[in-house]
């Protein structure tokens, strides 16, 4: 199953940032939008979610669709502990002790449940990008959105931020779209590759599936290189 974004366009203040913007979103997938800096990758998740109006086009596939977000910053709650992070989103939603259950479970899975009762300001930033990662799953949203989440992040930490991630989204499987710039984040997650061009109007010229597992990519990155070569000849880089 699919849900179609249709001939998309965007302005700002006379500027066209994208035009005939059409992507079969994969369900139960990862759906990586791959594109230069300050193209528009941000402007167009955020008319997929509805938060910005439109010029023309077709989103309505997305119309009733609930959201969870994990940003390039953590943006959580300096206020609440690790498990008050997690918690808040959970409530009116779950019973008391459902909520619970499912705050301690993320916590778990994300490695922090040692960590629990922490504050933001006694965790590294890395941990801090956990919550928000385990915070986006917990969440019962059908689709998950990712902006740039593991940005100006060095590789070790990347690296582990990554497979946090895919430890919760293979027990999970939901609906992912994730943007980035970054041709090994591209690699080491996206099921499907949608690729902007790198000139505004930006549109999607190219599309690559990528049908192996995420957790052996990450296990071996050289298994890829010839992807990656493709994907990097696509935004000649």
């Amino acid at each position: 199953m699919s849900l179609e974004i249709n001939n998309l366009k965007k302005s700002y203040t006379g500027k066209i940032i994208f035009n005939g913007i059409n992507i079969s979103i994969k369900e139960k997938k990862i759906n990586c939008l791959l594109g230069v800096s300050g193209i528009g990758k941000t402007t167009l998740l955020n008319a997929i979610c509805g938060l910005i109006p439109i010029d023309s086009g077709d989103i309505s596939d997305f119309k009733d669709k609930s959201f969870s977000f994990i940003f390039q910053e953590p943006r959580i709650l300096k206020w609440k502990t690790v498990y008050g992070n997690i918690n808040f989103v959970l409530k009116g939603i779950y019973s008391k002790k459902e909520a619970e259950a499912i705050t301690k479970k993320y916590i778990s899975l994300v490695g922090l449940s040692e960590y629990a009762g922490y504050y933001p300001y006694q965790i590294s930033g890395g941990m801090q990008q956990r919550i928000s990662i385990a915070r986006a799953f917990a969440y019962p949203s059908e689709i998950l959105i990712m902006d740039e989440p593991f940005k100006s992040l060095d590789f070790k930490l990347k690296t582990n931020l990554m497979k946090s991630f895919i430890n919760l989204w293979t027990q999970d499987k939901r609906t992912v779209i994730f943007v980035t710039h970054d041709l090994d984040e591209a690699v080491c997650l996206g099921d499907n590759v949608f690729i902007l061009d790198e000139l505004m109007p930006s549109f999607i010229k190219k599309e690559i599936c990528i049908v192996l597992p995420q957790n052996d990519r990450l296990s071996d990155h050289s298994i890829l290189s010839k992807i990656k070569i493709e994907l990097a000849d696509s935004l000649n880089i």
